[in-house]
């Protein structure tokens, strides 16, 4: 064969060659998952009782374990009456009681377990009003290794501080309660 024609040959099969990969035919695709949003609220305790109040003042504090798994959320507290108050004889049931209100002042503290610190310190509730404890600005921590989520939680501490009482109070006898309702919400 001829030089020539050995060229034509050659430049022939590299362009059926080049023709046939260089065809191609590209399309994105995007993947998604949702991850839904976790905030949960589990208390050690569901009462916080005295027993027979000691009148030298004393405080009672429960696990509050949180898990949140965004970075923007917050803890409140919101009491019914904002003192303890008085709705039964000595031994009696416990009903919502009339004016004028018998009340015993209490104060709540909100406190970080790891590394202990306090976020709410030492103050009253408002009636019937949300109160901030704290607003975070980060995922909920923990040190539990475990697999299972639901017991991964970060552990907080709430304390129901009673004052000494004071050398004028005349408290009645009876059965005093409130009701304080914690919650968490994502913001």
């Amino acid at each position: 064969m001829e030089p020539y024609l050995k060229k034509l040959v050659f430049f022939l099969l590299l362009s059926l060659l080049l023709l046939c990969t260089s065809y191609a035919a590209t399309k994105d695709m995007e993947v998604y998952i949702d991850v839904p949003l976790h905030l949960e609220l589990v208390l050690s305790n569901t009462q916080v009782d005295f027993g027979e109040l000691d009148e030298a003042g004393e405080e009672i504090s429960i696990d509050v374990n949180i898990r949140s798994n965004i970075k923007s959320w917050k803890v409140s507290a919101k009491a019914t009456y904002a003192s303890l108050t008085w709705g039964a004889e000595p031994d009696g049931t416990w009903v919502v009681p009339t004016a004028p209100l018998k009340q015993i002042s209490y104060k709540v503290t909100f406190s970080d377990t790891s590394p202990v610190q306090t976020l709410f310190s030492l103050a009253t509730l408002p009636v019937n009003v949300d109160q901030t404890l704290y607003t975070f600005t980060r995922r909920t921590n923990t040190d539990d290794l475990t697999t299972d989520l639901t017991t991964k939680r970060e552990k907080f501490s709430f304390t129901v501080h009673v004052d000494p009482k004071a050398p004028t109070a005349d408290w009645e006898a009876g059965e005093y309660q409130d009701t304080i309702t914690l919650t968490v919400t994502s913001m």
